[in-house]
């Protein structure tokens, strides 16, 4: 710059303001213009991020000079980074989280945080079903059978302690299935009694007079209600 609209000599004064990296070189006469110039670092790509990075928000992060995503570290975060260095979070079209339910378990939730998906197990309503779900999972009452060979030699009744094969947790209930009639008006026939958590006493007996009688008595152990849970 010369002259600046003087004459032969020019009273302009230009100066560089201090603190930045512009230069004035030259006096501004036409032999000696002003050359205002830079130390050449003000464009450099160092001092432009120096000042981004200072004021990087969330979701950026800053280091070496370099601009990148900030991924949250928090539980559950499905965000990451795809084969094309993009940020990538499964679930897009085409990779949607597809379920169906089955005869013994219902799905529900879309499997997001807001939406977790849930399983139920499906019990069926048919009569006779034993089946419960309880606090900690399925439940089905314990069940024992047994054959019991009971003999009466001249007696009107006997009795046997069995044991079941494994104890119950509570008294369970109890039923028999024997009815003999060898002939006669006597009927033979055999029941539980005294029933506890680990055995019960078979009794068999007759109706009439004392006899000989030596039968199988069938016998089959419930447990009353599914357990604390």
């Amino acid at each position: 710059m010369s002259r600046c609209g003087c004459g032969t000599a020019c009273s302009c004064l230009v100066q560089a303001q201090a603190g930045t990296p512009i230069t004035v070189i030259g006096s501004g006469s036409a032999a000696n213009p002003y050359v205002i110039g830079t130390t050449g670092s003000i464009g450099a790509c160092t001092d432009v991020m120096a000042c981004v990075c200072a004021a990087t928000a969330n979701g950026l992060t800053c280091a070496g000079g370099r601009l990148a995503a900030r991924l949250s570290t928090d539980t559950g975060n499905a965000a990451g980074f795809g084969t094309d260095g993009g940020i990538y979070v499964a679930g897009g079209p085409g990779t949607s989280l597809v379920t169906a339910n089955t005869s013994t378990v219902n799905l529900q939730g879309l499997g997001t945080i807001a939406s977790p998906m849930t399983a139920t197990a499906r019990v069926s309503a048919a009569a006779n079903n034993a089946v419960t779900a309880n606090a900690d999972g399925l439940y089905v009452p314990r069940v024992q059978a047994g054959v019991t060979l009971m003999s009466a030699v001249s007696v009107v009744s006997v009795t046997k302690t069995v044991t079941f094969p494994v104890a119950f947790s509570a008294t369970p209930s109890m039923a028999t299935n024997l009815t003999a009639n060898p002939g006669g008006s006597a009927f033979w026939y055999g029941r539980a009694l005294a029933a506890t958590a680990t055995s019960f006493l078979m009794f068999f007996g007759t109706t009439g007079a004392a006899g000989t009688m030596s039968v199988n008595v069938d016998w089959i152990a419930t447990e009353r209600t599914a357990p604390p849970t």
